[in-house]
């Protein structure tokens, strides 16, 4: 449910275990919501440490880089520009990962004011983080070429909103508002992002909404001279096709979806605060994209199966008393039912590997992950936390 990317990978890599697919989604096009940007950027998440975090987003997107190579190979339209990503330090957080970290590797590396202009092909005057691996790409496009991949094995329902699920004898109805039933399976992926709120199997899960948009702005002379995706406070990426892509608004809470034009502007500004009088850019007619991003609270995705709530709150709820030591039965989910959501702004980076996580889990396979990496992915870990809490003290 969800046909956006991180529902059409899921898809995509059941169905190269030969699993038939039925597709869903509310809207008349695939990847309309949070995967319908014009471009997106598929780039690493830099953090301190060795943990869960880094080895998922590190393995995450070497996988996305070696999809999309292949993809790219087998359909030459697809728009994969692979120029590399700045990011420029602009903040404490990032001058202090410039400072620790050991990057000099095609992983990343950091440049000097110097170098960082030479390569973006305009005046930076700031270090930056450079990802030469990393570029920009069109999430459409990616979604519809995975779908041509598997196009023998899936069947898409547009237009289709899932009022509530059911589940009998190991089967699980999807319901339409009207009362009808409209697939029955033993299987269901949840993927359609803060959606997955609407149903009361998954209620809990922890999520926040944040409204992003991003604006379009008509390429100039100068402008053309960028030659990689810059990231700062906001991003913009290379001229395609006369354009250049700006972004983006992050509004968390705000759960409208209209295209506003004060938005436009601040994204715009932001650009200016970096480049002042740099690209003269027209700002009147400006055209681009709203959608809602669901977020974890910890910034890695939900991915797994849904937990059973009642047999949580009935076995696990001692967790609040600090009772983390006594033997307590293994968990226990709904059989057959799974997430896929949580990505945020990260799922071109993120969505590949977990698609395998998840299709691994459900063919009962070796994960692609480590032990830690899946429990970091878990999304009863935030059950659990609210069980530590006390927020479910009755029995």
């Amino acid at each position: 449910m969800g046909a956006g990317l991180a529902g059409i990978t899921s898809a995509w890599a059941l169905a190269k275990r030969g699993w038939q697919i039925d597709l869903l989604d509310r809207r008349t096009e695939i990847a309309r919501e949070g995967s319908g940007n014009a471009l997106g950027i598929l780039m690493p998440r830099i953090s301190l440490g060795k943990n869960a975090e880094t080895s998922f987003y590190n393995s995450a997107y070497l996988k996305a880089l070696h999809e999309c190579k292949a993809l790219k190979e087998k359909y030459p339209d697809f728009l994969w520009r692979q120029d590399g990503v700045l990011q420029i330090a602009t903040s404490e957080r990032i001058k202090k990962q410039m400072r620790q970290l050991d990057c000099k590797s095609d992983f990343a590396r950091v440049l000097s004011p110097e170098a960082s202009n030479a390569q973006a092909g305009v005046a930076i005057n700031r270090p930056s983080f450079y990802f030469p691996l990393a570029g920009c790409l069109s999430p459409r496009a990616l979604c519809r070429h995975l779908i041509d991949e598997i196009a023998g094995q899936i069947k898409i329902h547009l237009n289709t909103r899932i009022q509530h699920l059911s589940q009998k004898d190991g089967t699980w109805s999807l319901w339409h508002q009207d009362g009808t039933c409209i697939l029955k399976s033993e299987t269901v992926i949840l993927a359609n992002a803060a959606q997955v709120l609407t149903f009361k199997e998954t209620r809990w899960v922890s999520l926040d909404v944040a409204r992003g948009q991003t604006t379009l702005v008509t390429a100039t002379p100068k402008s053309k001279k960028i030659s990689c995706a810059i990231c700062f406070e906001g991003y913009i990426l290379p001229e395609v096709k006369g354009q250049h892509l700006v972004g983006a608004s992050f509004i968390r809470g705000d759960h409208n979806t209209e295209i506003r034009g004060e938005e436009h502007l601040k994204n715009i500004n932001k650009l200016m605060k970096l480049f002042p009088k740099c690209f003269d850019f027209e700002i009147k007619n400006l055209e681009g994209h709203a959608a809602l991003r669901a977020i974890s609270p910890d910034r890695m995705p939900l991915v797994g199966p849904v937990a059973d709530l009642d047999f949580f709150k009935t076995h696990y709820h001692e967790l609040h008393h600090g009772k983390i030591n006594r033997d307590y039965p293994r968990a226990r989910h709904l059989k057959g039912l799974y997430l896929n959501t949580g990505h945020g702004a990260r799922g071109l980076c993120s969505s590949f590997l977990s698609a395998e996580v998840l299709a691994a889990q459900i063919c009962n396979e070796t994960l692609p992950v480590s032990e830690t990496t899946r429990e970091a992915l878990d999304p009863s870990r935030f059950l659990i936390r609210d069980l530590k809490a006390g927020k479910y003290k009755e029995k």
